[in-house]
C-alpha cells in the first residue's frame, strides 16, 4: 500500500510539472531570449544536451522557439540582449509549430525544439 502510495505521488507530480512546463513553453514570455543562434550552439548529440529559448519576441509576442545546447544557454542570451534590443514585436501569440514545443530534442547531431 505504501508503494502504491509513493507511486501515486510520483505520477501527480510529474503530471503537474509537465503542465507547469507546457504553459511556460505557450506563453514563450517566461524564458531567456536569444538571438541567432550559430550553428556550435546548437550542436548535440543527446537530448539531455539541448534547452528550448525564446527568439527576440518569443511566442507571446510573434515570435518563437529555438533550442540550443545548454552550456551555450548564457552565451546565446548575452549576445540575445545585445542583438534583440530594439526588435520590434508583433504583440500577439505566434502560430508558429514551434511554439507548442515542450522540450528540445538532439535530431542529427542538432539541436531542435521537440515537435
Amino acid at each position: 500500500m505504501l508503494f502504491r502510495s509513493w507511486v501515486l505521488l510520483a505520477l501527480f507530480v510529474g503530471a503537474c510539472a509537465s503542465r507547469t512546463g507546457s504553459q511556460s513553453a505557450s506563453n514563450g514570455s517566461d524564458g531567456p531570449r536569444a538571438g541567432e543562434p550559430q550553428a556550435e550552439e546548437q550542436s548535440c548529440w543527446r537530448d539531455q544536451d539541448c534547452v528550448l529559448v525564446n527568439d527576440c519576441c518569443g511566442c507571446a509576442q510573434g515570435g518563437l522557439q529555438l533550442s540550443v545546447r545548454a552550456d551555450k544557454l548564457e552565451a546565446v542570451t548575452e549576445r540575445g540582449a545585445s542583438s534583440c534590443e530594439g526588435r520590434t514585436c508583433s504583440g500577439q501569440t505566434s502560430p508558429h509549430r514551434s511554439c507548442k514545443a515542450t522540450a528540445a530534442r538532439c535530431v542529427g547531431g542538432t539541436c531542435l525544439p521537440a515537435l
